[in-house]
């Protein structure tokens, strides 16, 4: 059963593994940080000393319900070794938020995983991996912390996470290979639902998929629109195949996954902006000329709104979560004006009448942020634990919108 009816609303928080405690030593994030090509996260914003402090911060200012990872390079650094007392740690963690009210959303992968699977072992792309060390790790960890979790999120991201690291080589491994790149991601995908295959029963089992509307930049041109028909694809197909049992991206060609139909429990999703889709196939942000803010964003919500009403629309009849939402201008007051502009798409779809159950905010305290570290604070709170604007709007809306 879904932990939020439709009476409810989840005001959540997103806690990212690298962000708040820096990258896990065997990671594969690690491993790039230690050649230079990245720059430190050290101990990320210190939450690893600081945990029970900041959750019951997080708590205070009215945030409900936490999306927190359980990072598999600590919890498994080497191929087959556990690491008992890293266990015990995070157990310590999600007691403490549950001990404050916070429901845990608990995600297995968010970027980055331990180097002998994503590096050594060829990581989701690769068949064994995909299919063996990784349904062995979901099984651990549903074994471990089942009595501690209200919701799964198996995987973050994977897009981004595929198209970061085997297409634009901005995050490990740094491929710049399309073929790569399309089977990281179908292989993310087909992980998903193996993970929610593991898991389902215990507790419900979430998406959590980055969606960007895309445009032809200019819509006239029919090469643009084919690269945006391209684009779209890679960000959307997937939806469809939860309702027709065939999963295929672009490229790939169908492949018959009917246990799809029946997967998973809640629509997740994190929305970070549109993107513009050139001749070329070049991804800029959307609208054009709109004002680029520091995540290389432009910060429109109205495509949020677009992206909430064709999950509705096209998607498998689930609720649906805003499990991240992560505009920032650089400007406290500004970004105060952005998510009170998210959250009036959010009770425009729900007075609609469409299912979306909740909102994440990302971050929850500020840290390390992939290759923007140290260069804005963004969040509920600054790096200091000092409450940006955004924290007061929170603490504004205790009550379901709509």
């Amino acid at each position: 059963m879904v932990p939020i009816d439709k009476t409810e609303f989840a005001w959540g928080a997103s806690m990212v593994s690298t962000q708040i405690e820096g990258a896990a030593p065997s990671s594969d994030w690690a491993r790039w940080e230690r050649d230079g090509r990245l720059p430190p996260s050290g101990s990320g914003n210190d939450f690893a000393t600081e945990y029970a402090t900041d959750l019951a911060l997080l708590a205070h200012q009215g945030v409900t319900d936490l999306r927190i990872t359980l990072e598999w390079a600590r919890v498994e650094p080497q191929n087959g070794q556990v690491d008992q007392a890293e266990i015990e740690r995070y157990r310590q963690i999600l007691a403490i938020a549950r001990e404050l009210g916070l429901r845990v959303w608990a995600c297995l992968v968010d970027r980055t995983l331990p180097g002998w699977f994503s590096l050594d072992e060829r990581g989701f792309r690769d068949k064994k991996a995909r299919g063996y060390y990784w349904p062995r790790h979901v099984d651990l960890i549903g074994e471990q912390f089942s009595d501690l979790v209200d919701v799964w999120v198996p995987i973050v991201d994977p897009v981004l996470t595929a198209a970061t690291g085997y297409l634009g080589g901005s995050a490990p491994p740094g491929r710049t290979d399309p073929d790569m790149f399309r089977r990281a991601l179908l292989g993310m995908h087909l992980g998903l639902y193996e993970a929610w295959r593991v898991l389902r029963g215990s507790r419900p089992v979430a998406t959590c998929h980055d969606l960007s509307p895309t445009y032809a930049q200019p819509s006239t041109d029919p090469e643009a629109r084919a690269a945006a028909n391209v684009a779209d694809g890679i960000w959307w197909n997937w939806l469809t195949s939860y309702r027709d049992g065939e999963l295929e991206l672009p490229g790939t060609g169908p492949i018959e996954t009917p246990g799809l139909v029946e997967a998973f429990d809640i629509i997740g999703f994190t929305y970070r902006g549109a993107l513009s889709v050139d001749a070329n196939g070049d991804l800029n942000p959307h609208p054009p000329d709109d004002k680029i803010g520091p995540l290389g964003d432009v910060a429109w919500n109205e495509g949020l709104g677009l992206a909430i009403r064709r999950l509705a629309e096209d998607g498998p009849e689930r609720p649906l979560v805003l499990l991240g939402h992560t505009l920032a201008t650089g400007e406290p007051e500004q970004d105060y004006t952005l998510v009170g502009q998210a959250l009036d798409e959010v009770t425009a779809a729900r007075h609609e009448g469409i299912d979306i159950r909740g909102y994440f905010h990302t971050p929850g305290i500020a840290g390390y942020d992939w290759h923007h570290a140290n260069l804005v604070d963004h969040g509920l709170f600054d790096r200091a634990r000092r409450p940006l604007p955004v924290a007061e709007l929170f603490a504004e809306r205790t009550t379901p919108p709509g």
